[in-house]
């Protein structure tokens, strides 16, 4: 599941489109009758809760579908308060995808320090009920 926020100047509208496998699904929040929303809306605190429950129960019942990793892309641990590899010991640490021929090897403490895994692979992503 992934999507992308947006709000327009002066928080006039604001929405999230995002997609499963099987649905696609777009909220807008706004008003008739141009006007703002208000100055702390935006498209990821207003419009993200709507979809989130849409998206639950539209999904209820539907076996996940995981999509392949694409070919050229490897998964990472990386420490969440570093920005570096993370130890297999840190349990703060976030997956993290790259491009492998664009990592710098080598580079002491960079992401791409130490061997990288083999291209395409990953470790398991979280379900969607861990997401939400």
């Amino acid at each position: 599941i992934a999507g992308k926020t947006g709000t327009t100047n002066d928080s006039k509208d604001a929405w999230f489109s995002g997609f499963a496998p099987s649905l696609v699904a777009t909220v807008w929040v706004g008003f008739d009758q141009e006007r703002s929303l208000g100055e702390s809306e935006e498209g990821g605190k207003t419009a993200v809760p709507i979809w989130v429950h849409f998206m639950r129960e539209a999904l209820r019942g539907v076996p996940d579908r995981r999509r392949p990793m694409p070919e050229g892309l490897v998964t990472m641990r990386i420490s969440a308060s570093t920005g570096r590899l993370a130890s297999a010991e840190d349990p703060d640490a976030v997956l993290e995808t790259f491009i492998a021929d664009k990592m710098q090897g080598g580079a002491s403490g960079s992401p791409a320090a130490g061997p990288a895994p083999a291209a395409g692979t990953s470790e398991e992503p979280a379900s969607t009920e861990q997401i939400f």
